[in-house]
């Protein structure tokens, strides 16, 4: 997703991240932990969440854990509708209009690590399908 943007693209991040929150704050995730991710891929995976949860908690995660050097956000958004596309449950997409109550919430999730508001959210404004 960042081939060109990333220092190091393909790789996960090994040194330190960081996000800019808004108003002169940053959020610096830990380090990433290969094995660590992969044993949250495997327990989503086989949770009894919704496919639509599934995907979300997956993107919501990714994001937060900054595991590349650029591209996060695209990556996680890409690999989260993947999900959705092969389970027919739609599409993630936050509408342009809604942007900046979308970040307030994405901050607070990065400085808590509490995602219940932001599921809820998302899945309220965000979760587009097809009406046949």
């Amino acid at each position: 997703m960042a081939k060109d943007d990333a220092l190091i693209p393909v790789e996960f991040r090994t040194g330190q991240g960081g996000v800019n929150i808004g108003s002169d704050a940053d959020f610096i995730p830990g380090p990433v932990d290969d094995n660590g991710e992969e044993q949250f891929l495997n327990e989503l995976l086989n949770d009894n969440y919704s496919v639509a949860e599934k995907a979300l908690r997956l993107m919501y995660h990714n994001m937060r854990g900054q595991l590349f050097w650029d591209g996060n956000k695209r990556t996680a958004t890409l690999v989260a509708n993947k999900l959705m596309i092969d389970n027919s449950a739609g599409l993630i997409n936050v509408p342009l209009d809604l942007w900046p109550e979308w970040n307030k919430l994405i901050s607070q999730y990065y400085l808590t690590n509490e995602m219940d508001s932001l599921l809820s959210w998302t899945y309220d404004n965000a979760i587009q399908g097809i009406t046949i």
